[in-house]
């Protein structure tokens, strides 16, 4: 089986590695391509677009200024499309970029499968349409979105939540104090200003003056 995966940040690009890792499994000598990043590479994933450079913008002022890099890159996975004629083609979250591959695939009798459909529930319902009209079988991961599309006319299916499924780390908390000189006595807050370089230009120093007020408490 030839499969496109597309998956245009760092977390979903982590959700297509697991997908691909557990359709080698079930499908042994199953072919993939598409867009993603390291993880996706290293499950076996060609990647045609390296969404790390090409796709990872925030902002409308960013993502007007990269538009004919992101339009190439498109044009370049659509032509590899139409070269390698995939089977079906999954596409996780990212709906800027993943609606207009969807509406290509659709085009070419291609079978699309969304998973981690975005969440047209809380904001731009109307797009609900592109789904219903592009996607052979949504794939969301909170129960309560199998309803809403459902009642939108669309075939989903409630898969549960990737994250779930990702084992528990194995190091104790004693041990990981001692690995980064962390103060076993205090309780731990963890910074996480995104995955996106901007994202970490944007939140990280207003993130850091909230943890200097904090002091040494923690």
């Amino acid at each position: 089986m030839r499969v496109l995966v597309s998956a245009g940040e760092a977390s979903s690009e982590l959700y297509g590695a697991q997908i691909i890792e557990a359709m080698r499994r079930r499908v042994p000598g199953s072919e993939f391509f598409g867009v993603g990043g390291e993880r996706m590479q290293k499950a076996g994933c060609d990647l045609v677009v390296d969404a790390r450079v090409h796709l990872s913008v925030v902002g409308i002022s960013e993502i007007v200024s990269k538009l004919p890099s992101i339009y190439a890159q498109f044009r370049k996975l659509i032509e590899e499309v139409d070269r390698r004629k995939p089977e079906v083609a999954v596409i996780i979250d990212s709906p800027a970029f993943n609606f207009r591959v969807a509406r290509e695939l659709h085009k070419r009798g291609i079978p699309v499968v969304y998973y981690v459909t975005p969440q047209l529930w809380a904001w731009r319902q109307y797009r609900v349409e592109r789904v219903r009209k592009w996607v052979t079988k949504a794939l969301p991961i909170f129960p309560f979105e199998e309803k809403f599309f459902r009642e939108h006319g669309v075939d989903a299916e409630y898969v549960g939540h990737p994250l779930a499924d990702i084992p528990p780390p194995s190091i104790s908390r004693e041990q990981f104090a001692d690995e980064f000189k962390l103060d076993k006595a205090k309780s731990w807050i963890a910074i996480l200003p995104g995955s996106r370089r901007k994202e970490v230009k944007m939140n990280l120093p207003a993130m850091l003056d909230a943890a200097a007020e904090l002091g040494d408490t923690y």
